[in-house]
């Protein structure tokens, strides 16, 4: 799978984009995907944030846009969903629509 497939896909937007790094978990509905000099830019309208070392549950994020690099290679995995890896050692998956 490539990026320029999951860019023609339309259940992609209005999705949802869930990554992990350092134990802290981001989510939060897609925007926006789109490729821009060999960087893969991913949009959420809003981010929610869990870090589960603290007892507060989930909270708004400051950011909402992840950038990896294009070369970063995504797997369809079950349920239609994407998985791939980004540097430092963190992981996304995208959930379709529905």
């Amino acid at each position: 799978m490539t990026w320029e497939e999951i860019l023609e896909r339309d259940d992609i937007v209005g999705g949802d984009i869930e990554s992990q790094e350092d134990g802290i978990i981001f989510r939060g509905p897609i925007e926006s995907i789109k490729i821009k000099d060999g960087i893969v830019i991913i949009k959420a309208k809003w981010v929610a944030r869990l870090d589960p070392r603290e007892s507060d549950g989930w909270k708004k994020s400051d950011t909402t846009e992840l950038s990896v690099s294009a070369n970063s290679k995504p797997e369809k995995i079950p349920g239609n969903r994407i998985y791939f890896q980004f540097p430092p050692p963190g992981q996304c998956i995208i959930f379709p629509k529905g």
